[in-house]
């Protein structure tokens, strides 16, 4: 992909981003609680609602909200129910990085509700994010209180990496007494992990930090999919991809390339051939040549996943992997008409693509 191509396929998603994510924008609460589908809308999950609405809201922070969107009203209101719900430690963590973000006083009070013993048990994608908004805090107010948060959140951080293979497990095992999984890390985990450490590193002038995430990032591009994709699950102790799909459209063209370009800007390496190529499964490059911009130009579909029957049958291949196995799925299951299209969308995808471009 030329530069001029690439640019016009982030022009055309930020465009997309700043007309679609309105749609999901509901007056009445100041939250995105709208799904899009190809047929129109349907309601967002309770369980979802606050995350999205937080993820919308750290991508719209970049920018200039959109006509229509009432940022500071939505601000307050997700500061508010965070309060008024039980306290999950990747709801802080996305109210920590979206408060620092916008300076706001109230984050030193808001990351000194965070308690240890969550996040040892937190997964890492939440882990992650807890130390990408504690380094924006820390930076933001340059209190003690901070750092040494983020230095506890950082060192959990890094019980996560298996040096052997360069990715990070999903949670540790010492924490993870009732989770079987805890070795397979997805997409997410690495990806933000990557983000969270160059922001760390920035920070705390940490070499240990810039390492991990580099040799991370490395062996994500080493396991990349040849038309760029992403996958999703990996056997993180054996360093292999355990599960290919569901490959979605927000790790390729908005997760992977902010944290490739911070990871870029950091260390001076070039990781754009690697995120240029899971740009183009966007523009049509993909398994099933299909452009995942929808024809209305307002939503970008959620992703390529395989069809009901086997995806059933590919989690019964990998449960053997909870046991130390390093099953998979055969390579005859990844053929193109055993995979379909997600056609519909969150708003946090439109929220990354904000972000990112």
């Amino acid at each position: 992909m030329n530069s001029d191509h690439r640019n016009t396929i982030e022009r055309r998603l930020l465009g997309v981003a700043k007309r679609g994510i309105k749609d999901h924008y509901d007056e009445k609460t100041a939250l995105f609680n709208r799904i899009r589908t190809g047929e129109g809308f349907s309601r967002e999950s309770s369980k979802l609602l606050l995350l999205h609405s937080l993820i919308s809201l750290i991508g719209i922070g970049r920018h200039n909200a959109p006509a229509g969107i009432d940022f500071k009203r939505s601000l307050d209101r997700v500061v508010e129910c965070s309060k008024a719900g039980s306290w999950e430690i990747r709801v802080g963590a996305l109210l920590i990085w979206l408060l620092a973000q916008q300076k706001d006083p109230r984050t030193l009070d808001t990351a000194a509700l965070i308690r240890k013993s969550r996040v040892r048990r937190a997964g890492t994608m939440e882990t992650a994010w807890l130390v990408t908004g504690l380094s924006l805090a820390y930076d933001f107010t340059g209190r003690a209180a901070a750092g040494r948060a983020l230095r506890f959140a950082l060192d959990v951080l890094y019980t996560r990496f298996v040096n052997e293979s360069g990715l990070f497990l999903h949670r540790h095992r010492d924490a993870a007494s009732w989770d079987y999984r805890y070795h397979i890390g997805n997409f997410a985990d690495q990806i933000y992990a990557v983000y969270a450490l160059t922001h760390a590193a920035g920070v705390l002038k940490e070499e240990k930090s810039l390492r991990m995430a580099e040799r991370c990032a490395q062996k994500l591009i080493t396991l990349q999919g040849n038309m760029g994709q992403w996958w999703w699950h990996y056997n993180a102790p054996r360093g292999t991809v355990l599960q290919k799909y569901p490959v979605y459209s927000v790790h390729q063209d908005a997760m992977a390339p902010f944290a490739l370009e911070a990871l870029s800007r950091a260390t001076g390496s070039d990781y754009t051939v690697a995120a240029q190529k899971g740009m183009e499964w966007i523009a049509g490059n993909n398994e099933l040549r299909e452009q995942m911009v929808a024809p209305s130009g307002n939503f970008v579909k959620r992703g390529i996943e395989r069809i009901k029957p086997m995806k059933y049958l590919c989690r019964l291949f990998v449960l053997p992997t909870y046991f130390n196995s390093d099953a998979a799925p055969p390579g005859s299951f990844d053929h193109p008409s055993l995979l379909r299209v997600m056609d519909w969308e969150y708003s946090y995808h439109l929220g990354w693509l904000l972000y990112a471009h």
